[in-house]
Order: structure tokens, then sequence, then C-alpha cells
């Protein structure tokens, strides 16, 4: 019995014969053919279906670019403000088109305003590019240091529109986004009737006069602080979009406002000064808030007891920057090219301490923010806040972030 269960175990061991080993392996193969065919056959429907959804969409958005023009015929402004939410990466895309031809001759244009007027930025170092090469130089932040780099001279009077640097190219740019009879002036359309209608540079100094400046955005960092006392001690305060405030917090004063260009400011306070730095839909800007027909129109160079100014960024300055330009968030584009001006200026509500949570609503926690050089703007904040400590004068003493800045996540 004993042998006779060994001669069992050895052949339930042993290999099946090669006839019956190469039918099971044939059946084998056979099903697995099979079953990768049905794989097949499931992964091309999803595939054909896949593309002819991208088709489909495909000849809806060429449907959509053949209602606009490939070129601004005259008719932009009013088909903007009709649509309004409507058609608008394809206004963007026009705008985009628009520039390219003339990049570089407006980018030697704005170099020239630059070298021509005195500078403003409070900077203490020699060169404070070198002060911010900790931050230029990161790994990360490659494509944000090279459209920081193409605005880094920049100062808020090269790239506003202002009755100084108004020029004719702006004003035909004006006249292709809009050509009927007074849409933009009643009368002709000239660049000196354009620029009675702008802010002067004395305008923007005004607001700037060793004065103090609080810039107060809508990050979590500001929640429960209890700074709001301190806010309003600045003298003058910034607040962007609608954002609501709360006056323990976030203090009770505005003296200026920044918004995007969906942004209705006469909701709030139509006297104050107003920022549009809409930097990938700036013809929508001009359309909605200068334009006579706009939805927002409000005179740029306000009236006395009735509208502040209002500063955008001028035509054939956005043009000479890079498309790249619309990754900073309007905090950034402001505190740099406004905000560095002061004598003292601090960032409120600006912290990175929660992630990415500051791109949340401090008060409803909705996602707000979405630009994508948001990590490189706080780190560029962090390092201006330690050339501070140091003495250099670059701004930024007040800058609450806890806890510190912790670089850019892999």
């Amino acid at each position: 019995s004993v042998a006779r269960g060994d001669a069992v175990r050895v052949l339930r061991r042993a290999p099946p014969p090669p006839t019956m080993k190469r039918g099971a392996s044939q059946l084998i193969a056979g099903r697995a053919v099979a079953s990768a065919a049905l794989l097949l056959v499931a992964s091309l429907d999803g595939v054909a279906g896949r593309l002819g959804e991208l088709s489909s969409r495909r000849r809806t958005l060429v449907a959509r670019r053949r209602q606009w023009p490939s070129r601004l015929d005259g008719t932009f402004c009013q088909d903007a403000n009709l649509n309004f939410h409507a058609h608008v990466d394809i206004r963007d895309r026009q705008f985009e088109s628009m520039c390219m031809p003339g990049y570089f001759q407006y980018r030697r244009e704005i170099d020239q305003i630059a070298r021509s007027t005195p500078r403003h930025r409070n900077v203490g170092m020699a060169n404070f590019e070198e002060g911010l090469r900790g931050v230029l130089g990161r790994r990360g932040f490659e494509k944000a240091t090279t459209t920081f780099e193409d605005i880094m001279y920049l100062e808020a009077q090269d790239v506003l529109a202002l009755r100084e640097t108004w020029t004719d190219e702006d004003t035909d740019f004006l006249r292709s986004l809009d050509s009927r009879p007074n849409a933009w002036t009643i009368g002709a359309l000239t660049t000196e009737n354009v620029r009675m209608l702008l802010p002067s540079r004395q305008d923007l100094m005004n607001l700037i006069a060793n004065k103090s400046i609080a810039v107060v955005g809508a990050g979590p960092s500001i929640r429960g602080r209890r700074l709001g006392k301190e806010i309003d001690a600045y003298d003058e305060v910034v607040r962007f979009n609608n954002n609501p405030t709360l006056p323990e917090d976030t203090g009770a004063r505005t003296t200026m406002l920044v918004v995007n260009r969906w942004v209705n400011e006469q909701a709030r306070n139509q006297k104050l000064p107003l920022f549009d730095l809409e930097g990938e839909g700036t013809s929508d800007s001009y359309c909605f808030r200068m334009n006579r027909y706009g939805r927002f129109h409000r005179m740029l160079r306000g009236s006395p007891g009735t509208a502040g100014p209002v500063f955008m960024l001028r035509p054939v300055a956005r043009c000479a920057m890079s498309n790249c330009i619309a990754g900073f968030t309007r905090g950034f584009m402001f505190y740099w090219m406004m905000g560095s001006l002061y004598k003292d200026a601090g960032l409120y509500g600006f912290g990175i301490s929660s992630g990415r949570g500051h791109l949340d609503d401090h008060l409803t926690r909705r996602p707000k923010v979405a630009e994508p050089f948001m990590e490189f703007e706080h780190a560029l904040y962090q390092r201006l806040h330690d050339l501070q400590s140091k003495k250099h004068q670059l701004a930024l003493p007040a800058l609450n972030v806890t806890p510190a800045f912790a670089g850019p996540r892999s």
C-alpha cells in the first residue's frame, strides 16, 4: 500500500502527456486571445466614442470661432458686452493674436518709458535682483522666474493707462475693439481726447507719497488673528474684488479696490480709486469699463465727489508682457507694481501656512484663486520679508505668515 501511494503521488506530480499539454496550452492561449480581442474591441469603441466627442467639440469650437472675426474689426466690444461670460477663451486668444506682431516694438517702447522716468521702488540694495536670487534660481520656479524677470524692473507708472503714457497705438487698439461713433469719446476718437479721460501720473503718485499701505487678501492666515485695528491704522487699505470683511480680523476701512474684469465695483463704493489689473482679458476690461456702452462704464479719470480714478493696464504695455503674466494673481501684480513703491507695505491674508488653503475665501471657504505661480509668489514674499528684517528696504515689514514658509512642494 505504501508503494502504491508513492506511485499515486508520483503520477500526480508527473507532467501530462505532450498532446494533452499542447491542447491545454492552446485552449488557454485561445481564451486569452479572445479576452484580449474583446478588450481591444471595447477599448476601440471607447476611443472611437471619445474621438467622436472630441470631434464634436472641435466642430462646435470651429463654428464658434467662425462667429468671431479673425482680426478685431470694430465689433469686439459689442459682442463682449452682449455675451459677457460666453466665448471668453476666443476673445482672449484674439487679444493675444493682436499683440504678437508688435511685441518687440512694444517692448522697446515700454523699456524706454522705464528708462526715462524716475524710479520709485523702495530699494536699499544696490542690486535687488541679486537679493532675490535665492528665489529666482529655485528649482521648480523656472517658468515663473522667466515671467517675473519680464516685469521685475517695471513700476505702475510704466504699465498703467495714464495721460502721459497713452499713445496712438493704444488709440488704434480701442478703435479695433469698437469703431462705433462716440463709443469711447464724445466726438472724434483721437489720442488727445482719450488722454483727457485718463488719470495722470500725478494722480498715481498722490496715492503713494510717502504713505503706508496694507494689502489685504482673503487667505485663512488672517482668520481669528484680530488684526483689524492694525490694518486700519495704515494710510491706505487695499482690498480685492468683492471679498467680505470682518472688522475684528480684516479691518473695516477700504481706500482702494483691485478687481478683475468681471467685478462691478459700483456695487461697493464708486468713489474709491480702482485698479483693474486683468492680465488675460485686458480687452474685456476696456470694453466693460471704458467703452461708453460697456456694462461697468465709468469715466477713467473720475469726477470729484462722484467717482475715483480707474487704473488699467495700458494695451500696448500689456502686449509688451509675456502672456504668462496671467499666471500671477492680481494681489501679486498690485503689490509688485504698486505696493512695493510705498515707504511701508504690509501683506495680510497672504500666508501660505495652510498649504494652498489660502486659495479659499476666508469666510465661505470656497475656492477662489487658481493661478499657477502662487507658490513662487509666496516664496518671493518671504524673501522680501527676510531682507526687510536685515534692514534691506524693499517693504514688507508686516507679513503674517505662520508658520514660516516651507518652500514649494515637489
